[in-house]
């Protein structure tokens, strides 16, 4: 009886296998926020801040006919400054937008709400800081 369980188990074990979904299958989407600095016809543009790199860079982002717009009709909607979303694939080299959202005046800034206009950090008080704050 034991050995014709372990027969069973090799035996099905491939099939149990071949149906699962592993996560190489499915894309693995990007996201980021700036603001617009030029757009094209299937390309926009924002200025962005690498973390890594500690430092504010332009990125260009593709669309195509899969690209869903949020807030607009079309990118021609867009105009220098508005603040985006962009969710996004990596194809190669090239960021090909699955998702590009215009964000309200003040819809990005949640963390900072009940925040003194101030510019000054250090007149904030600690809880209204983020937590990222730099000393």
């Amino acid at each position: 009886m034991k050995k014709l369980f372990i027969l069973i188990a090799l035996l099905a074990f491939p099939l149990i296998a071949s149906n699962t979904s592993w996560s190489q299958d499915e894309p693995e989407y990007e996201f980021a926020y700036g603001a617009v600095v030029s757009k094209a016809a299937n390309q926009v543009t924002i200025a962005e801040y690498n973390f890594d790199k500690a430092e504010e860079e332009n990125n260009v982002y593709d669309t195509d006919d899969l690209t869903e717009l949020d807030g607009i009709g079309s990118l021609e909607d867009l105009v220098a400054g508005d603040e985006v979303e962009v969710l996004y694939l990596m194809e190669g080299t090239r960021r090909v937008a699955a998702l590009v959202a215009k964000l309200e005046a003040g819809e990005g800034d949640d963390q900072w709400e009940g925040a003194d206009e101030t510019e000054d950090w250090e007149e904030q008080p600690v809880e209204m800081m983020p937590v990222n704050a730099a000393e």
